[in-house]
């Protein structure tokens, strides 16, 4: 992105999210462009960047550093799987005039970073660390998980929804003290293949925990225990086992013929094999990745989930209220076509920009 483009996606993100009491910064790592910081990590080291504040991730080609916040801040990046080119990776066009994502290596959230949220940014590790909640990720994407790892911190009002996660990615809370998670919503994500979701009765015996309307793979070496657990898709072909230990689980849909589920299990779907469900039969491989998991027509995923108000959802990522947006675009307007001549006549005043818009909301 040009310095130019830059600006313009700086400016439609500002008048859509600045206000008179906090201020939006800009973070980029691209040689040539003005900005408020190079790395993230410089932001919140900042004493100008206040709780309340934004930080725009922009679009580059190096990965930023990681780092460790305990500030609330608003944090928002493009979104991912744009580029087109990109090995296994084929991108949603027509969604952001940049290609690029802004990839954050990995995050760790100390005390004080309570009431931050985190939109459109690809990252690799998650640790939610010493805060102690009051998080909200929504369309991001993550080569490595979101980790909730330290012990005696008591974890409540997480919630992790319309994301994509990489094959063998997680959502641990492997060392928290037991019964300390709860408020935790993880609904509406794609869980690209098999995944490691420690979940278990060491650290989830609070209550309120949800993970609803998800397209998954299948889980290893940890069960979902006291969760609430409907309306999700569940690919994996043989019995995941008992999964889903003193859990409410309702109308879900699971490739195995055999899943194991407790006796108050209703309205579930056992032996749907995903070659029926999905728009892609994940053979021809046609679309982007997250693209790939809607539902076909005819899918017996339509409109098979819980009834709340006389509402029946779809089951799955793309289902409910609030379904998953392909590419993590934040709701925010972007800059879906933008032209500018790469050069103008030696004492021309002016140039012409065409640019286009549309609201994400």
């Amino acid at each position: 992105m040009n310095q130019l483009a830059s600006f313009i996606l700086f400016l439609v993100c500002t008048i859509a999210t600045g206000n008179v009491h906090a201020k939006i910064w800009r973070v980029n790592n691209n040689t040539g462009v003005a900005r408020d910081f190079a790395q993230p990590g410089n932001a919140v080291a900042s004493a100008s960047v206040l709780n309340g504040d934004t930080i725009h991730i922009e679009p580059s080609l190096t990965n930023y550093s990681g780092f460790s916040s305990n500030k609330r801040l608003v944090w928002i990046g493009p979104g991912y799987f744009l580029a087109s080119g990109i090995a296994f990776e084929p991108a949603n066009t027509g969604l952001q005039a940049t290609a690029l994502p802004a990839n954050i290596d990995n995050i760790t959230l100390a005390a004080g970073a309570e009431g931050s949220r985190f939109m459109g940014i690809y990252f690799g590790n998650f640790n939610i660390g010493a805060s102690t909640g009051n998080i909200w990720i929504e369309k991001c994407r993550f080569s490595g998980g979101v980790i909730m790892s330290n012990a005696g911190v008591v974890y409540s009002n997480i919630t992790i929804r319309k994301c994509f996660f990489n094959h063998n990615c997680s959502i641990n809370a492997v060392a928290a003290s037991p019964g300390s998670v709860s408020g935790l919503v993880i609904e509406n994500n794609i869980f690209n293949g098999d995944i490691f979701a420690n979940l278990s009765s060491a650290e989830f015996g609070s209550g309120g925990n949800i993970f609803r309307n998800n397209t998954c793979g299948w889980f290893r070496g940890g069960i979902l225990y006291g969760f609430y657990v409907a309306n999700n898709i569940f690919t994996f072909l043989n019995d995941m086992g008992n999964l889903f230990a003193v859990s409410v689980v309702k109308n879900n849909i699971f490739a195995s013929a055999v899943q194991t589920l407790p006796g108050t299990a209703v309205g579930n779907q056992l032996g749907i094999h995903f070659n029926s469900v999905f728009i892609d039969d994940f053979v021809n491989a046609v679309g982007s990745i997250d693209h790939r998991f809607m539902l076909r027509a005819g899918s017996p995923a339509i409109g098979t989930g819980v009834t709340i108000s006389g509402y029946t959802p779809d089951c799955g990522a793309f289902g409910g209220p609030d379904p998953y947006r392909l590419s993590g675009i934040p709701a925010v307007p972007t800059i879906y076509s933008l032209t500018v001549p790469t050069s103008i006549p030696q004492g021309q005043a002016t140039m012409s920009v065409q640019l286009s818009t549309r609201n994400n909301n």
